[in-house]
């Protein structure tokens, strides 16, 4: 069953900072296993290579290593969750904290949560 998209770009924001530092020390950490796993894809790494990795792993919030499929394969304990991209990219995340609502606020907008608890 495909994973929704939003799993994907939520990981993405993560991707800026960790997939930087990785690249340049070129590590996969091997002691304990990834929490989560996206792998067959193109992740975008923003180091001076302009890289394209195949596969990313995070142990709670944090990226702990980006690099080839079987880098990373290394990684998956039997309790990793793991999403296959099948091709899909992921790109790194990018917080905007502006918006043009006059022109899109009603049509982007699924649910808004506001909290007017007394």
């Amino acid at each position: 069953m495909p994973r929704p998209r939003s799993v994907v770009w939520a990981a993405a924001t993560f991707v800026v900072a960790g997939t930087v530092l990785l690249a340049q020390r070129g590590q996969v950490s091997g002691q304990a296993p990834a929490d989560l796993v996206f792998r067959g894809g193109k992740i975008i790494v923003l180091d001076a290579a302009s890289r394209v990795a195949e596969a990313l792993a995070f142990r709670g919030n944090r990226i702990v290593a980006v690099g080839s499929a079987a880098e990373i394969q290394r990684l998956v304990g039997t309790k990793t969750r793991v999403i296959e991209l099948h091709g899909r990219g992921v790109a790194p995340g990018f917080i905007d904290a502006h918006t043009h609502t006059e022109r899109h606020g009603g049509t982007h907008v699924e649910h808004v949560y506001i909290g007017l608890d007394g």
